[in-house]
């Protein structure tokens, strides 16, 4: 440097309020727009798979309710040493079902319920989006020792449990009083 001679240096200052252009952090328009429509996607999938899983719950249940009548009848027909009947109210299992006691002098042919017959157990109807269908065999007797008065109790196809997505759940019966659960995925009329 050179004696006389003068520097100037300019520093720029940048106060807080001032900022180069810069991104702003965070998420723009369409990256918010593709998240939240990602988003929704997963949540209708997971409502799909609890809606099915909910369905499947409900005719598991109603399945157990069938069987648990099953063997309280014929426990109690074993116990009480006389028949035990367990019957579809109005010929419609959907609309539930009774159980009766049947003294052994009043049996006079499988579907008579008379006065001395005594009421064990009625089961409500079920819920509405389960629909049951069987044969024409709408009445199931057990006898003293535990066997039922017929060899199909359910009929040749057995009660079907049905619900609205084409799901269900067969019962059959064998003369025993062993009811069999299986889970069908077509035959319940929606393909």
């Amino acid at each position: 440097m050179v004696r006389g001679s003068k520097v100037t240096t300019r520093v720029r200052t940048v106060s807080a309020t001032q900022k180069s252009f810069q991104k702003p952090a965070g998420f723009g328009f369409i990256e918010t727009f593709v998240s939240i429509i990602l988003l929704a996607g997963f949540l209708l999938s997971a409502c799909h798979l609890l809606l099915n899983l909910f369905s499947s719950k409900l005719l598991d249940q109603s399945a157990s309710k069938f069987v648990n009548t099953f063997q309280f009848a014929r426990q109690a027909a074993i116990e009480s040493n006389s028949k035990v009947m367990v019957r579809a109210v109005a010929n419609n299992w959907s609309k539930g079902w009774e159980v009766y006691a049947i003294p052994s002098s009043s049996i006079s042919g499988q579907k008579a319920v008379s006065e001395q017959s005594q009421l064990l157990l009625k089961q409500i109807e079920l819920e509405e989006v389960i629909s049951v269908s069987s044969d024409d065999q709408l009445t199931i007797v057990f006898n003293p020792n535990g066997m039922t008065t017929n060899l199909s109790p359910l009929g040749r196809t057995g009660l079907t449990l049905c619900n609205a997505n084409g799901k269900g759940r067969q019962l059959t019966m064998l003369a025993s009083g062993r009811v069999q659960v299986k889970e069908i995925n077509q035959g319940c009329g929606v393909s």
